[in-house]
């Protein structure tokens, strides 16, 4: 049942295929010829691999209407359309008629785009011929035009056909390394077509150049996977062909004819005769292997390359097969049969090639051999030895012209270099002299512009002057009042230094005494209260008159060797009152004789603020530890209290030193938030730094960290 249905489907496709075309040149013929035109030349263009006939059909009507509508570039096109055709059938000669024709019609209308798609089309007409010079000649050209329009898609696919060119005159190393490049670029393009073109030729030159199998079939299967998505039977075909040219290097003969099947089935699909008959001898040469040897199989396949060649006209490949299968009829033993095959062989062309003139000299002399004539076979074998130095001979000449064709494309490479480097001195001369001449110009321009403008400025430094004048007195004027302002605040900090310091100095001693002396009275712990307070007005003082001096002027460091221990110790005296009635333990473990570079004042100064707050902010009954080190490069004081802590968002504030920071003490004493800022500042006069680290309800390290010399 399903075999009867298939043909009905096959039908009701073919129909709608037909409707659907027939609209659409119905359409088309509604439209202006020039548009109509282009159209069916785009669309031959399109489907030139898949359906060479209908390309033939749908070009050779736009040629009509081309010509119809007088337009030279869609003549062009439709003539680049036939000559792809005739490329695509093999008919060689008819190709490089079109693509001569396509060009000058390309030029009349000057067309870049069409002179270089139809001398890219001569130059692979040249090669399938054998003019190999003019091949590569032609492909340049092409390559040239489309560098001038900067089509990279167009100039990877001249530059495979370049390589295919490099090939044919056996410069195949030039030509894998083409083929490499336009690979490698339309990899990182994604253009799935120029993949599998590069891949195929790849392939093909690894294959049947190089003799690299193992290569060709690596890229052979490339070029597969790539033609199968972009759907070219053309390009399938090819890569099947490949693959199997790989296989058949490598005596894999049961792969080499599952691909020459595939292969066949989509050339006899496209109608590519040309590729056919290839296929048909390369089974033919398989079956006459001794290890698959089937004489049957290859003198039938023999046959039908015959019958392909004798249809598209390509006596050459028609003989050669001719007398393939005369060898295969000797071989099976039909000698009759062989002498006629070989008479029929003679008849189909003008003169032999050397090579089939020694073929058939080989066969007589196996004929004559198998019949025991043998002074005739001694006379084909004196034969088969003019002819075979005939043959070298002739190699050699081939040998030299391609050697020839290679020196006359490097000289024409070396010309057009020598051309393009004197083109770009010329250009960049004209570029030169262009530019001096408009520097020239516009200085001219510049020189009139510039006096009026120094005219005008001068009139306007004049006016400026006499401002300047009338400013520099003024600012002499308050530059005056801002020494003598600046002389009464120092003046100022003097009398609040020794005025305000000498009264809680004598407060201080006094209230010391005063304590000493009430032992035993219960009001001793007022004086202690008195002593303490004034101990702190005086430190507040110490700090607001070190940080005024700071402020008004940039007061040097007095950099000495200094001992930390006795330095510390008489800081820790000083502030024996607050940490004596919070009950706190101060321990300390200094090294001994702990000397480093710093100023005695600023060191002092910061210690005590530090040491102050880590008393404010310790429990009662708690301990302080001050600690040292010493590196090569440093000495540290650490100052560890085991207090409040301070938050992350406190920790930041107090780094950056936004603002400054008054918290309650443990036991509510207060502060004014200057003493730490005040340290930060100082510190930095003897490059050092404090380093601080506090966790809430842990407690802090105030590190002093002093640079030693290096």
């Amino acid at each position: 049942m399903k075999n009867k249905e298939l043909p009905a489907k096959k039908l009701a496709v073919t129909v709608f295929v037909f409707i659907l075309f027939t609209g659409s040149v119905l359409g088309i013929s509604k439209q202006e010829p020039a548009d109509s035109a282009r159209i069916l030349n785009e669309k031959a263009w399109e489907i030139k691999y898949q359906q060479p006939e209908k390309c033939l059909e749908l070009a050779t009507e736009a040629m009509k209407l081309a010509k119809k509508s007088e337009d030279l570039v869609q003549e062009a096109f439709a003539l680049r359309n036939l000559s792809a055709y005739y490329l695509l059938i093999s008919q060689y000669d008819e190709a490089e008629k079109y693509a001569h024709q396509a060009i000058e019609a390309a030029r009349k209308s000057e067309n870049l785009y069409e002179e270089a798609k139809s001398k890219n089309l001569l130059g692979i007409a040249y090669r399938f011929t054998g003019r190999h010079s003019k091949s590569v000649d032609y492909t340049k050209q092409s390559l040239e035009l489309f560098k001038t329009l900067k089509d990279t898609t167009e100039i990877l696919g001249i530059l495979n056909n370049l390589a295919l060119s490099y090939s044919r005159i056996d410069d195949h190393e030039k030509a894998v390394d083409i083929h490499f490049e336009v690979f490698e670029l339309e990899k990182l393009r994604g253009n799935e077509m120029g993949i599998a073109r590069s891949a195929n030729n790849l392939g093909h030159t690894y294959n049947f150049e190089l003799n690299k199998p193992e290569e060709g079939l690596k890229y052979a299967l490339i070029g597969l996977k790539y033609s199968k998505l972009i759907n070219n039977p053309n390009y399938m075909a090819s890569a099947f062909f490949i693959a199997s040219q790989s296989h058949r290097r490598l005596m894999q003969y049961d792969s080499c004819l599952y691909y020459l099947n595939k292969a066949e089935a989509l050339n006899r699909k496209t109608g590519n005769k040309h590729w056919e008959a290839n296929v048909m001898k390369e089974k033919a040469l398989i079956f006459s292997f001794d290890s698959i040897k089937n004489t049957d199989s290859s003198l039938f396949y023999n046959r039908e390359a015959f019958k392909l060649f004798s249809e598209i006209g390509n006596a050459d490949y028609a003989v050669i097969s001719m007398l393939d299968m005369a060898d295969n009829l000797f071989e099976l033993n039909q000698i009759d049969s062989t002498m006629a095959m070989i008479e029929k062989a003679k008849l189909l062309k003008d003169s032999l090639d050397i090579e089939d003139q020694l073929k058939i000299s080989m066969l007589m002399s196996k004929i004559y051999e198998n019949n025991s004539q043998w002074k005739e076979a001694q006379l084909e074998t004196k034969k088969q030895i003019t002819l075979s130095e005939l043959l070298r001979d002739q190699e050699k000449s081939e040998m030299i012209e391609s050697l020839k064709i290679k020196y006359d494309i490097r000289s024409k490479d070396i010309e057009n270099q020598a051309l393009r480097r004197e083109n770009s001195i010329n250009d960049k001369l004209l570029r030169k002299h262009f530019w001096l001449s408009l520097s020239l110009a516009l200085l001219a321009g510049l020189m009139v512009v510039l006096v009026a403008l120094l005219l005008k400025k001068r009139k306007a430094d004049k006016i400026m002057n006499q401002k300047l004048a009338e400013l520099n007195a003024k600012l002499l004027q308050k530059s005056e009042e801002l020494s003598r302002s600046n002389a009464s605040k120092d003046k100022l900090f003097s009398i609040i230094a020794h005025d305000l310091r000498s009264p809680f100095q004598n407060l201080l001693g006094l209230s010391e005494i005063l304590h000493e002396e009430m032992e035993g009275d219960p009001r001793r712990e007022y004086t202690a209260l008195i002593n303490n307070s004034a101990q702190k007005a005086f430190h507040l003082l110490d700090d607001l008159l070190i940080w005024g001096r700071n402020q008004i002027e940039s007061q040097n460091a007095s950099i000495s060797e200094i001992d930390l221990e006795p330095l510390l110790s008489e800081v820790i005296l000083e502030q024996e009152p607050q940490w004596r009635n919070k009950m706190l333990e101060i321990k300390t473990g200094l090294m001994s004789q702990m000397r480093c570079p710093a100023d005695a004042n600023i060191i002092k100064t910061v210690v005590r603020n530090i040491i102050n707050n880590a008393i404010k902010f310790s429990p009662k009954g708690g301990e302080i530890l001050i600690e040292a080190e010493k590196s090569d490069s440093y000495c540290s004081l650490n100052i560890i209290d085991f207090g409040i802590g301070m938050t992350e968002e406190q920790l930041n504030k107090l780094r950056k030193k936004e603002a400054l920071i008054s918290t309650e003490g443990t036991e509510k004493e207060m502060g004014n938030g200057l003493g730490l800022s005040l340290c930060f500042d100082l510190i930095e006069k003897i490059n050092g730094e404090i380093r601080i680290e506090s966790k809430k309800g842990k407690g802090s390290t105030f590190s002093v960290v002093i640079p030693l010399p290096s």
